[in-house]
């Protein structure tokens, strides 16, 4: 009787295994981009999200940039104003090191 009842239960774990390849074989195709189903989500985000990052460094680098011609700028300007300004940095710098 045992034997008996193994059989369907064996069919019935052949049976789920089968529709679990079938269930990996499909989640695997979209991962991958398969051009057939459309899909490919993973790579499409993977590449605009590597897009965004480069345009965001793009208008940070630019930033910078800009920021550093208008400091150059103001030191060209007013250099002492500049000079002193920076004295008194080191001045507070130097002192908060030392507590």
């Amino acid at each position: 009787m045992a034997a008996a009842k193994a059989t369907p239960d064996i069919a019935t774990l052949g049976s789920d295994i089968a529709a679990l390849k079938r269930d990996v074989a499909v989640m695997m195709r979209q991962l991958t981009g398969n051009p057939s189903n459309g899909a490919g989500t993973v790579r499409q985000a993977a590449t605009r999200l590597g897009d965004e990052a480069t345009a965001l460094y793009e208008q940070i680098a630019a930033a910078g940039t800009n920021s550093h011609r208008a400091l150059a700028h103001r030191v060209e300007e007013r250099p002492a104003t500049s000079l002193l300004i920076a004295f008194a940095l080191g001045l507070l710098g130097g002192h908060l090191l030392l507590r």
